[in-house]
């Protein structure tokens, strides 16, 4: 008669050799390293968007002032042109009162010679 016999097996436990069992340590450690690598480059990568945001708001504000004072610039420039005809105007309406200046003083000394004449010739 042939007898069989169970022996008990832990199925909790595989039984591995030596060099597969090191291997796969070194695997989850590595693994573990790549874990935690990958969390602080998506950090890095934040850090480095919200870095290239804020630069990109500065470049924009400077931009922004760049158009401002090209605008600043164009209105003083046509202010100018505004005082130089104004200093036109002024000179020209000048030269006009002075011509006219002249002729009242003219024709005024004429009157007084004439009226002061006519009061003589009147006594």
């Amino acid at each position: 008669m042939t007898a069989f016999s169970q022996t008990v097996t832990d199925t909790n436990y595989i039984k591995l050799p030596i060099p597969i069992a090191r291997q796969i340590t070194l695997d989850l450690v590595d693994g573990d390293r790549a874990k935690v690598e990958l969390i602080s480059t998506k950090d890095l990568l934040n850090l480095t968007e919200q870095s290239s945001s804020m630069k990109d708001n500065v470049i924009r504000s400077y931009e922004t002032k760049v158009g401002l004072y090209e605008k600043q610039i164009s209105l003083y420039g046509e202010k100018e042109k505004t005082y130089v005809l104004n200093i036109k105007e002024i000179e020209s309406k000048n030269k006009r009162l002075k011509i006219e200046n002249k002729i009242i003083k003219r024709t005024g000394l004429t009157a007084l010679l004439a009226i002061s004449a006519l009061f003589i010739i009147l006594k």
